[in-house]
């Protein structure tokens, strides 16, 4: 049965058993076996991963590998334990912080209506505003219609009035003249008359009929949504935040970093005086080499590790070559005999054998650059060449 059998008693697995030895000392609940009753589970097989009696032992499990109740006890606790600490050390937080997202993008959201929500009322208001000016502008035109018409007409019925009233007088003046026995009144009287009947016009004059009529406007459901807006898809942007951690950090005597540059070694220059080091960041901050007197505006690096160098207000660029210490020249900017000559404020390296510059006027203040103060983009080979 030994040969056929193999029943283990390890202690030592590779399961996490953090916290299992506290609860080894406990009396575990027996159980009966559900083929036979009469007896207790007191195995464990391993190819089953279940509990067994001895009888099931001998009968169905006689090739598989076996452990008793406590080594399966010790494992089990640790994969519980082991499995705990995962679930509370990393998916709790990562889900808590899944659930944190969705808060986020849900706020996101509803700022982002309340927003456009704002902007369609402000465009409807716009609208509005310019639908009621066209309105009284139409209006407008109407009544400065009505009040021409009412003073040609008012015009007219006083000339009316008055041809009115010289009639009446005339009227009357020929009733008393018949009446009269002077014939010299009668006569000048007929003469008169004959010639303001002859010379009066009776036509009737062209009454104002002049006026505007009112035609209603398209009312086009698509021009009117042309005219409020459209609405296109769009997708929110990411508003999950990058928490970075400081790995280390470093002092230096320096009072202002103004440029690091890190290759196959790391740069430091002052932005305030004329110091240039280079320095090993591993377990402290240590100078390899500091150059004075040197005052570099903006510094680089190729990917062959070579530096690049802008002197302040210097129409050149220096070059420092990967393994060496010495400064040497690297590009000469042309000095124009009436212009003043360019100065690299900016360098980038683009690719391995390019440099661009960023270059102005030589002197000027990089506070407020004036309009007609020369800049340029210059980029530079190897071979120095423009």
């Amino acid at each position: 049965m030994d040969e056929q059998v193999n029943l283990s008693k390890e202690r030592n697995m590779e399961q996490s058993d953090i916290g299992a030895h506290d609860v080894l000392g406990k009396k575990l609940a027996t159980h009966r076996c559900s083929i036979h009753p009469s007896i207790d589970l007191s195995i464990f097989c391993r190819k089953c991963n279940k509990l067994i009696c001895p009888v099931c032992l001998t009968q169905e499990h006689q090739q598989h590998t076996m452990c008793d109740i406590e080594t399966i006890h010790h494992e089990k606790l640790g994969i519980l334990t082991n499995k705990n600490h995962i679930i509370t050390n990393e998916f709790m937080p990562f889900f808590s912080e899944e659930n944190s997202k969705l808060d986020k993008i849900l706020v996101t959201h509803q700022k982002h209506c309340e927003k456009m929500k704002l902007n369609i009322m402000e465009q409807d208001r716009k609208l509005k505003e310019e639908i009621t000016k066209q309105t009284n502008t139409l209006l407008q035109t109407f009544e400065n219609a009505l009040h021409s018409t009412e003073e040609d007409v008012n015009n007219r019925k006083s000339k009316l009035e008055n041809k009115l009233s010289v009639l009446k007088n005339n009227h009357e003046t020929i009733d008393q003249v018949q009446k009269s026995d002077d014939i010299r009144k009668i006569c000048k009287t007929a003469d008169d008359m004959l010639d303001y009947v002859n010379n009066e016009n009776i036509s009737s004059a062209p009454l104002p009929r002049n006026n505007e009529k009112y035609k209603e406007g398209d009312i086009n459901t698509e021009i009117i949504s042309t005219l409020i807006g459209l609405l296109q898809p769009i997708t929110l942007p990411d508003t999950a935040e990058v928490q970075f951690k400081v790995l280390k950090s470093f002092v230096t005597d320096l009072n202002a970093i103004g440029k690091v540059t890190s290759g196959e070694k790391t740069r430091i220059k002052n932005s305030t005086s004329s110091v240039l080091r280079e320095i090993d960041l591993n377990d402290e901050l240590l100078v390899l080499g500091e150059t004075n007197n040197i005052k570099v505006r903006d510094m680089t690096v190729n990917n062959s590790g070579d530096l690049f160098l802008a002197i302040d207000n210097k129409p050149k660029i220096k070059m420092v070559k990967n393994g060496e210490k010495e400064i040497n020249d690297f590009h000469q900017f042309p000095i124009p005999w009436i212009d003043k000559p360019q100065v690299p404020v900016a360098l980038h390296c683009y690719r391995n054998d390019q440099i661009i510059a960023g270059t102005v006027e030589k002197g000027t203040s990089m506070d407020t650059v004036p309009d007609n103060v020369k800049r340029q983009i210059v980029c530079l080979s190897e071979d120095t060449t423009t």
